[in-house]
């Protein structure tokens, strides 16, 4: 778990918009880190500004602090990255302040923006994530009403424990477009 010298770490890069690496080997393979920019730090989440294999950046990820080992601001290709961001003039995301304090708070916080959620459950089901609308969140489970990969909705509504997620994306390319299909706006446009 990161302790107190990487939580004021992750706050220092954040406010000074540096490009970071997450290290969270319990649930990522070897090599496979996530990079972005730190934007809020919680309690018990953070939220990051998640860069892509394209080098830009696509969305946020809200990533439980319990899980992160540890942050490195220096790390192979971090130049090239940066670099990178520079040369495509890529657009950095801003975001309202969220609530951080609770899964909870956090999720009614998020679905209170963006119109869609990606909850990963990493350690209870690797490799699949859950998209959809969190319609009940309370007593430590959450009902989600889910989409398939074509943006259709699926007629069960599905019940999780909240202890089980570790990561909820948001506001990227592919919720968004998702989103669309479904017939969905951010909340906070409509």
């Amino acid at each position: 778990m990161l302790r107190n010298g990487g939580l004021q770490t992750l706050a220092r890069h954040g406010e000074a918009w540096n490009l970071i690496r997450v290290v969270r080997p319990q649930l990522e393979r070897p090599g496979k880190h996530l990079i972005g920019v730190p934007l809020q730090v919680g309690n018990a989440w953070i939220i990051l500004a998640r860069m892509d294999d394209r080098i830009d950046f696509d969305g946020f990820d809200a990533l439980r602090l319990a899980d992160i080992e540890r942050v490195e601001k220096q790390f192979p290709r971090r130049t090239f990255y940066v670099q990178g961001l520079g040369a495509k003039r890529a657009k950095f995301p801003m975001l309202a302040r969220l609530e951080l304090g609770s899964t909870k708070a956090m999720i009614e916080s998020i679905q209170q923006r963006f119109a869609l959620v990606v909850v990963d459950r990493e350690v209870a089901n690797p490799g699949a994530s859950e998209i959809g609308r969190v319609q009940r969140i309370s007593d430590g489970r959450y009902t989600m009403k889910e989409l398939d990969p074509a943006g259709s909705w699926l007629k069960a509504q599905t019940h999780y424990r909240q202890k089980d997620i570790t990561r909820v994306g948001f506001g990227g390319a592919y919720e968004e477009t998702l989103a669309s299909f479904a017939g969905l706006r951010d909340p906070q446009w409509c």
